[in-house]
């Protein structure tokens, strides 16, 4: 998926996320439920980690990191 097919998708509730976790997390390995529920999380809190990486990434005087790798870092937290 390209950056902003996933800036659309809307950020997820507390409960939203705390269930999709759940889910995640009571699926069997490498099952089709436990993709999907992984991939829902990861689509609909890119908005979220792609702002606070902006906002990191804007506010550095030196900019050693690429925007691209603070959102990849991001992302990898949420995992």
């Amino acid at each position: 998926m390209n950056q902003q097919v996933l800036l659309r998708h809307d950020i997820l509730s507390k409960q939203e996320l705390l269930d999709l976790i759940l889910e995640y997390q009571t699926a069997l390995d490498n099952s089709r439920e436990k993709q999907k529920a992984l991939d829902s999380i990861i689509r609909h809190n890119y908005k979220l980690v792609f702002g606070i990486a902006s906002k990191i990434y804007n506010r550095r005087p030196l900019r050693t990191l690429e925007l691209q790798d603070l959102v990849k870092a991001g992302l990898e937290c949420v995992i």
